[in-house]
């Protein structure tokens, strides 16, 4: 931990090299920052708790349609001739949440969660949202670069003071979310050996199943409708504190969040500085994750 917290430090100053002698780029890096930092906690926390839930070491927050319901609001505002950060970013929003309430209904049967109807949902929907994505695309080409930073994520954002307000309290949720999970992580604990052990515990599963689904959700919404979608760091992040020998959750969730905020300070330090354009960080964070998930994979053998 103490390690981790060094290299988080480290990371961060170097974020921020070659901004303080510049009010304007220093305004911007903060951002970004903060930005990166909510990203973090967001994806990260969500990865170690969805895996935790659907006992499957692959689960991340993105599997179950949230992408695809933000994906088809935004796009649904771009068709309608709109390109305000603000209505963009309450299109994704409400798509996200629209598709989530839907996609829980559809898996809820006689009050009880179905993981695996969520799972299915979740999935279909997504390949169904690029579809509209791809129409989107075709009719609206001024709208092209404004999707594919939505489809990959960007830290990039020039914010209004209104639209601050808006990130600002997103931002707030998502760290409170992060919060609840903590609380509950004696709960994610029992959960983590099995529904048998957890109920003979006294933890309610399903209500458990059902508050980190629409939690997770929230804040995976949230956070699209204001960065985009990057894909991945809730998947590697929650590994890489199992690797370092955690296994209750209130250690999991805190490094899991911290390496998952390094990864993601470092892939936006590499598409800004290593490139002649600014790459958009998801696709950073995909080259690194895909090569792990295919080591998790393997390593679990299924």
């Amino acid at each position: 931990m103490q390690r981790l917290v060094v290299l988080f430090s480290l990371v961060s100053l170097g974020y921020f090299v070659g901004s303080f002698s510049n009010p304007q780029i220093l305004h911007l890096r903060i951002i970004r920052f903060i930005l990166a930092v909510a990203t973090g906690v967001s994806l990260s926390s969500g990865g170690a708790v969805l895996q935790t839930v659907f006992l499957n070491p692959l689960a991340e927050p993105y599997i179950v349609g949230i992408t695809g319901g933000a994906l088809t609001g935004y796009s649904i505002v771009i068709l309608m001739g709109f390109y305000s950060f603000t209505l963009l970013s309450t299109g994704a929003f409400l798509g996200a949440i629209t598709v989530i309430l839907g996609i829980y209904a559809f898996s809820t049967r006689k009050g009880v969660l179905d993981l695996r109807s969520l799972l299915l949902g979740g999935v279909v929907f997504n390949f169904f949202s690029y579809s509209s994505v791809l129409l989107v695309m075709t009719l609206k080409r001024q709208g092209i670069e404004r999707i594919l930073y939505l489809l990959w994520g960007s830290f990039g954002v020039v914010l209004s003071e209104r639209e601050l307000v808006f990130s600002v309290s997103g931002i707030t949720i998502m760290f409170l979310i992060f919060f609840i999970f903590l609380y509950y992580h004696r709960a994610f604990d029992a959960l983590s050996l099995g529904e048998d052990e957890a109920y003979s515990v006294g933890v309610d599963v399903n209500f458990m199943r059902k508050l980190t689904f629409v939690l997770t959700s929230i804040s995976t919404a949230i956070l699209i409708s204001i960065v985009g979608a990057i894909g991945f760091v809730g998947l590697i992040s929650p590994h890489i504190a199992k690797m370092m020998g955690y296994r209750n959750h209130s250690g999991i969730l805190v490094v899991s969040t911290l390496s998952g905020t390094i990864i993601l300070l470092l892939a936006d330090m590499i598409s800004r500085y290593l490139f002649p354009i600014e790459f958009p960080v998801g696709v950073i964070t995909s080259l690194i994750g895909v090569p792990f998930f295919f080591y998790i994979l393997t390593k679990n053998g299924s």
